[in-house]
């Protein structure tokens, strides 16, 4: 038998997978939680709204009077960093004591344009969850009489089904925080 297609002497591909993924992780994590810029402009994009004022907008507000704003009108915890006097990034605050950290739904990036008046909202799905599930899936798969097909196939649709119900959820708080942004919502 040729070695390379034994299984117990091939070359074991999915733990370097595995690592990479953790590693992937990790990194994830600390640039979210400190607030690095790239990582704010990275993700899936599934939203891009523009609002363009012919008056004057007064001010660009900061993070900690939109966080207010929010907390007022009973909206779901979002937190909010100021990046430069023209960027402002959000995610979603998980609740619990102390933990800030993000729910794999979705980040953003509020713009500010005083030249032309405008304010450009992005929301982005981060892509890291996503591929973590799937090489997690591939993973579970190697040896097939773990995970019978009819079992992972499921877990695909309910995965696919997850995220379409989260973009319709997130479309719909993004929307609103564009009114709020922009004075134009209740």
């Amino acid at each position: 038998m040729n070695p390379a297609l034994d299984p117990a002497t091939a070359f074991d591909y999915y733990a370097y997978i595995a690592w990479a993924t953790a590693a992937l992780f990790i990194l994830h994590g600390f640039a979210m939680g400190r607030w690095h810029k790239p990582y704010w402009m990275t993700g899936i994009p599934f939203l891009q709204r523009e609002h363009q004022s012919s008056t004057s907008i007064p001010e660009f507000p900061n993070a900690a009077r939109i966080t207010e704003q929010f907390h007022q009108k009973g909206r779901q915890v979002i937190l909010f960093h100021d990046f430069d006097m023209d960027r402002i990034g959000f995610r979603v605050k998980i609740p619990g004591p102390g933990l800030h950290l993000s729910i794999p739904m979705y980040h953003g990036l509020i713009r500010y344009d005083r030249y032309n008046q405008q304010i450009f909202l992005k929301c982005s799905i981060g892509w890291l969850p996503i591929l973590a599930v799937v090489v997690g899936a591939l993973l579970a798969r190697r040896p097939p009489e773990f995970i019978p097909l009819p079992m992972l196939l499921f877990v695909t649709v309910m995965m696919v089904g997850s995220l379409a119900y989260s973009y319709f959820q997130v479309r719909k708080r993004c929307n609103k925080l564009m009114e709020l942004l922009t004075g134009t919502g209740n």
